[in-house]
């Protein structure tokens, strides 16, 4: 099931890949039809996403489900964000300003790379050339804000959609995080909308 798992992602990322090029194609030749192209494209995708979806749940449990230090959990990002760099050509700022950076909190590396997976190709498809994924922390959560820039500023309208596009809906996105105790929120900003993930804090060793 794991590698049927990887085979699915993989496949979803190119067709990704294939839809933002067709869109790009649209634009530069109006007067070719790619429509039909991209309807097939969308539903394509929905149904990878459902295959997607439910094969992470079947292997997933919440014995599963560890506890993790910030400053791991950080790393963590660094690696996932590696990986979508190659995926989505963005610019990825990361911050880790954690008072505690031996704080616990419940952490699953399967979800966080799908979350962020989702909220980064939403980000590219909006026209942002920058994502910045800043790590912080007050008395009862670990957070990590999740915020892009287009090259003429903030796009106001990151995430704003009730699906996100070529990714899992944003309600999905919401029941991934539950799993591990974590909420999710869209707040906007002086400089547009960031999504900030909060991760209850389980020991302050």
């Amino acid at each position: 099931m794991q590698e049927f798992t990887v085979y699915l992602q993989d496949v979803k990322n190119k067709l990704s890949v294939i839809n933002l090029h067709c869109e790009t194609l649209a634009k530069q030749h109006p007067e070719v039809n790619l429509r039909p192209i991209l309807v097939a494209s969308d539903h394509a995708d929905e149904v990878l996403s459902t295959l997607l979806s439910s094969a992470k749940m079947a292997t997933s449990s919440p014995e599963a489900i560890l506890c993790t230090k910030a400053q791991d959990a950080f790393k963590d990002f660094q690696t996932i964000a590696g990986i979508l760099r190659q995926i989505f050509p963005m610019k990825i700022d990361l911050h880790f300003d954690v008072s505690n950076s031996s704080a616990e909190f419940a952490y699953d590396t399967t979800i966080m790379s799908q979350v962020l997976e989702n909220l980064f190709a939403n980000s590219y498809k909006s026209g942002a050339n920058r994502v910045s994924l800043v790590m912080k922390n007050n008395s009862s959560f670990i957070s990590l804000v999740v915020t892009d820039r287009g090259p003429d500023g903030p796009l106001p309208h990151f995430v704003s959609n009730v699906r996100l596009p070529n990714s899992l809906g944003k309600n999905l996105v919401v029941d991934q995080l539950r799993k591990i105790n974590a909420e999710c929120l869209w707040t906007e900003r002086d400089f547009g909308m960031s999504v900030i993930i909060n991760f209850p804090i389980i020991s302050q060793k």
